[in-house]
């Protein structure tokens, strides 16, 4: 845990290092991984989903317009493909940033 304090400024961080992606596929939670750990998921017949150094991106996807990969990298928002009815969010409970005046 980090804490900043600047004239009256507050900033807080919490560790995430038990962040974990999540990969949704037509609104059901499918896989869940440790964001730290580098792999690819093969999501059959619809793409991948990989996870390095931290970022997660959808990669293959068999969807028409491809918008999903060009999205690109990503650590904190969610990537998602319309399409193929896929959602690759990060997630921790312990993952927050408090900004306080």
């Amino acid at each position: 845990m980090h804490n900043i304090t600047s004239n009256k400024v507050c900033a807080m961080t919490i560790d995430s290092s038990n962040k974990k992606v999540h990969i949704y596929i037509d609104n059901k939670l499918e896989y869940e991984f440790p964001i730290n750990e580098n792999r690819i998921v093969k999501l059959p017949g619809l793409g991948s989903v990989e996870i390095k150094d931290g970022k997660y991106r959808i990669i293959n996807s068999t969807c028409e317009n491809h918008l999903c990969e060009k999205q690109g990298w990503n650590s904190n928002l969610p990537v998602i493909c319309v399409p193929n009815k896929i959602a690759v969010v990060s997630h921790s409970s312990h993952n927050k940033m408090i900004i306080t005046k």
